[in-house]
């Protein structure tokens, strides 16, 4: 028998409940969903464009950012169906391994060697280029980033927030999966729709448009010759626009709830 999907019973269902958020999110971060399909679309522009190497003749370095790359893709589209459905801390968690996998790809660049450093990695308890401070602040140097231990300290503070929502931070946990009303007090599992879901979701998806636009601009700094070279100019022109998007989109969210830092001189980086 068909679902009745207006029946009182599918609504409180997580599956009704799932359905009610795709509407409200949609509806509420529209322009961020857009923005990483923007990202999204984007990336794969590079990726799937014909190139003129044989895989034979390809760097071991443009192996290892095409891969992350691609990675990176994937986890922004996931990050995408997760807030979409109301799962915003779960949205955070993949934006912070994507911060790694960008930074990653700056900090490769044209490298073979530490490429081959990547590939050989054989260690299970660490990354291959030790900590994520020092890939971060490696990979701004590679593309010549203006003061860069500011830009560094700026995300890596950036990441470490997205790591609240990995490691279930209480910070940020307190603020979701609880339900007051009056004086009574309830967990809930399931979407979230409230403003601190949404608050939460724009901020992840504009930072996943940020990481995906470093890593786009350290592609094109690199590896841009494995693109035809009529595809060159439309290639800069879908990143530059990626950038304006990503710049003017922050304008609204940033107005509605302010972008002080709640705990000023505490942070160590």
């Amino acid at each position: 028998m068909p679902v009745d999907t207006e029946s009182v019973e599918f609504k409180n269902s997580l599956e009704g409940r799932e359905k009610i958020a795709r509407r409200e999110m949609g509806a509420k971060i529209k322009e961020h969903l857009e923005l990483n399909t923007l990202a999204i679309n984007t990336i794969s522009f590079v990726l799937q464009s014909p190139s003129p190497i044989s895989f034979h003749q390809l760097k071991q370095s443009s192996k290892v950012v095409f891969m992350l790359l691609n990675r990176m893709s994937n986890d922004i589209r996931t990050a995408d169906l997760l807030s979409w459905h109301g799962y915003t801390l779960q949205a955070g968690a993949v934006i912070a391994d994507c911060h790694e996998s960008a930074f990653s790809i700056l900090y490769v660049g044209a490298d073979d060697a530490l490429a081959q450093k990547w590939i050989d990695h054989q260690d299970p308890t660490r990354m291959p280029f030790g900590d994520v401070n020092s890939i971060t602040r490696k990979g701004l140097e590679t593309i010549k980033t203006p003061d860069v231990q500011e830009q560094t300290k700026k995300e890596y503070i950036n990441y470490r927030q997205l790591c609240w929502a990995k490691h279930a931070n209480p910070i940020l946990q307190k603020w979701h999966g609880l339900k007051v009303d009056g004086n009574q007090i309830g967990v809930f599992n399931g979407p979230d729709t409230s403003d601190e879901a949404i608050k939460l979701a724009s901020w992840v998806l504009e930072h996943a448009a940020h990481l995906a636009y470093l890593a786009l601009a350290g592609f094109m700094e690199n590896h841009r010759k494995y693109i035809p070279s009529e595809m060159i100019v439309e290639a800069k022109q879908r990143i530059k626009t990626l950038g304006a998007k990503k710049s003017a989109i922050s304008v609204t969210p940033r107005q509605r709830w302010g972008d002080s830092d709640p705990f000023p001189d505490q942070w160590r980086v």
